[in-house]
Order: structure tokens, then sequence, then C-alpha cells
């Protein structure tokens, strides 16, 4: 593998070529202590032969204590007008991929070309100042991508009127709540104009309503020849927007080319190698851990632990807390269900005043989903404990799945019942 590079614009003679993707590699260390040792040693091997990073006979590098790839000889064209949807299972480095197409992080190996002005929603805030507005972030993003104030003015008020943000635009970024983040930011990334468009999964965050005018406003971007990466679980959309689907699994390329076909080996993998088995990591982190999620399970009305439920039946879904520091603002618990890719359901606590207030400091949180839908195999749980109040991310956890026994004779739909129970441990 060679060294990386970073390059303004893209030398190939096709012009309709925007990006230009070549063998890029990225590591990274476990251990922030350790990561840091290594760069002072790396920066210092030009200059002392022996200590830097070592290579193998082939020239690939040799992983030290603590590091992985994050992503792996990735190669890909983005060109004029067209989509390439970017699927993967959680921590196949979709996002680190897309941080590096946007400049927020370096390449440690092969080429990256890029040709025009790059618009991006890689993740809730990003780009954002949180002490600053509304207005003022708008203002600061239009200068980052090269506007002059004249022009921003020119797009001001159409990003307000976007994101349904009138009232706000004066308050704190800080302030918003996820789903305000995400229409502001998404309103700004497509009314800049950008040349190329980068879009993270966060727009399954905001309301369906948003996002179907964030989805039509894609639509119209593209039949103005602006191509965009988009990275979602949801399939329906992928198949839906994307011509090309680059299918990573581990930071490595599985498949790059038809969209059809790249969704139908991912969901076949997804069947082969059963979710459940994997399952969330409870020993990570994701957040400040000032809640920490420690398990989940489901049971049946009675109490029996299961794994399984036959349609139509309830069940009882019930998550794991520890409380690391002293919380005295309401909690908010949101989780959404998926199969095999596609949102089924979505709950917030946060429409049920003072429901998770004065939390154990261990303790259990259950609710109740009854009439299991007969059209599913498969049920994977995505849940988050956050701030009621800032939004601040205690932790969440991914693909902690239930399975679905069908029963031809009954059909069920799904329905949350709202009463909520906490218990201590």
């Amino acid at each position: 593998m060679n060294k990386s590079d970073t390059s303004p614009a893209v030398s190939s003679q096709d012009d309709d070529v925007l990006i230009k993707v070549q063998n890029v590699g990225k590591l990274f260390c476990r251990n922030l202590k350790t990561s840091l040792m290594y760069g002072a040693r790396d920066g210092l091997g030009d200059l002392i032969p022996g200590i830097g990073r070592k290579y193998d006979s082939s020239g690939d590098p040799i992983l030290r204590k603590g590091e992985f790839w994050a992503n792996k000889g990735v190669s890909f064209e983005l060109k004029r007008g067209e989509c390439i949807g970017l699927i993967g299972h959680n921590g196949a480095g979709k996002t680190t991929l897309l941080k590096m197409l946007n400049g927020l992080i370096k390449p440690d190996f092969g080429r990256i070309e890029m040709r025009g002005r790059v618009g991006a929603l890689i993740a809730l805030g990003a780009g954002f100042s949180p002490i600053l507005t509304g207005r003022e972030n708008v203002y600061v993003a239009g200068s980052v991508l090269g506007l002059s104030k004249k022009e921003i003015d020119e797009k001001y008020d159409s990003i307000v009127e976007f994101a349904e943000l009138e009232e706000f635009m004066e308050s704190p970024v800080q302030n918003y709540s996820s789903g305000m983040q995400v229409r502001l930011g998404f309103a700004v990334a497509s009314a800049m104009k950008p040349d190329v468009l980068l879009l993270d999964e966060v727009l399954a965050v905001g309301d369906v309503g948003f996002q179907a005018k964030c989805f039509n406003t894609l639509a119209q971007l593209r039949e103005q020849g602006v191509p965009f990466i988009l990275v979602s679980h949801n399939m329906h959309q992928i198949a839906r927007y994307c011509d090309t689907v680059l299918y990573l699994e581990k930071g490595e390329e599985k498949f790059y080319g038809n969209a059809e076909e790249g969704i139908h080996q991912f969901l076949s993998d997804m069947s082969e190698t059963n979710a459940t088995v994997l399952g969330p990591d409870w020993s990570q982190i994701n957040g400040s851990g000032k809640i920490v999620i420690t398990g989940a399970h489901f049971s049946d009305l009675d109490g029996n632990s299961i794994d399984q439920i036959e349609v139509g039946s309830s069940v009882r879904f019930g998550i794991d807390f520890e409380c690391r520091e002293e919380i005295d603002q309401n909690v908010v618990l949101e989780f959404s269900i998926r199969s095999q890719g596609n949102l089924v359901f979505q709950y917030s606590t946060r429409r049920i005043e003072g429901a998770l207030v004065c939390l154990p400091n261990r303790g259990s949180i259950h609710t109740v989903l009854s009439a299991i839908p007969a059209n599913f195999d498969t049920l994977d749980f995505y849940f988050t404990l956050m701030n009621g109040s800032t939004n601040e991310i205690y932790d969440w956890k991914r693909d902690f799945r239930l399975k679905v026994k069908r029963n031809s004779t009954q059909q069920g739909l799904l329905n949350l019942t709202c009463d909520l129970s906490v218990s201590s441990q």
C-alpha cells in the first residue's frame, strides 16, 4: 500500500468524474495514549531510521498492538448525476470513509481526488458551533464553502423556510433537539448548491414528513446533476435513490456495482450471519457515559426470558442501565425497530412528561410491545438514553435481535403501550 495523497482536483480525463478514490486505507488504534505514541514515532521515522512504521515484503503495513483497519483498499468513482449507496453492518467503515472524503480526517494510504464544492451532513451538528445561533452557523457554513455574504443573504430565507425553524434561528444550536439540528444541517448542505453531497444516516433522526421533504430535495438535486453518496440502513431508500452500491465489510470493499445486486447480497449476508450472534457490544460506551446501557432482554408478560415471539403475542422489552453520575434531569429513552435494514417502528418517551426522572443508580426500564407483525422474521432493536433537555446522548446500542415465529392464521400490527416501568437492581 502506498502512502496517502489527497488532491483537490480529479486528474482523470473524464470530466464527469467528481470523486476518485484509489486503494484508500485508514488505520486507527483502540487506545488513545498508544495512538499518540505511534504518531510521535512515525513522525520521527524519517529522521531516525528503524523507529517508524514497518512494512512486510509486499509493502503492506504491519499492524502494531491495538491497531485495526477502519478502511482498507477501497476504490470507486462518483460521476456527475450519480448516486452511490454506501451500505454495510455497523462498524464497517462507512462514516470513516465519508469523513475522509469531506477532509475531516486524512487517509493513511491510497489517494482521494476531488473536484468541486462538497456539502456534507455526516454527524448531528457536525460543522456547527454549539454556542453560535442558528443564523450565525448558517453564515459560517456558507463562508467555509466559499460563498460571499451576499450569496448567503440570498439563500438564507429559503434555508430557514426549508428547516422550519423561523422561531429558533436566534437561539444557540446547543439548545436544538437532534431533529432540529438535522433540519438545519440538511437545509444548509442542500441550499449551498454543492457539486457533491455526502449524507450519513442522520436523516433517520428526523420525523417522517421532514424525511420525505429531504428525499424530494435529493431527487431535485439529482435532476440538476448533483451527485451524492448516501449512507443508510434503509434498503428501500438505497434502492429508490441509488444507481450504484458500495458494500463495505470490516472496512474492505465487498461489492461495488449495480444497486439491486448489492442490496441483495447485503440482505443475504445478514440472513446467513444472523446478527443476534454478534449483538451489541455492551462494553463499548457510545456517548458521554453518564448513564451506561449494560444489557437488554426480552420476556413474556409472565416474566419468562425469551428470544423468540409468536405473531400476535406481546413481549416485554427491558433495558438495564447504570448511572455513573448523578442525573437530576428528565432522561429520554428512544428506540427504533428495523427488519433487514428497513425501519418498522420508532418510539420516544419524550412525549410522556416526567416519565424517567430520578432514576436509581442501577435498574431496568421496561416497555411492552403487543401484536408483533406477521411479515417479519426478525426485529432488530436500536435504543438510546439521552438528556431530555440538552439531547446529550449518554449511551446507545444497536442490533439487539428478537426472532418472530410466523403464524399463517394470525396477522398482527405493532403497537406500544405507554405504561413504562422502572425497577432497581
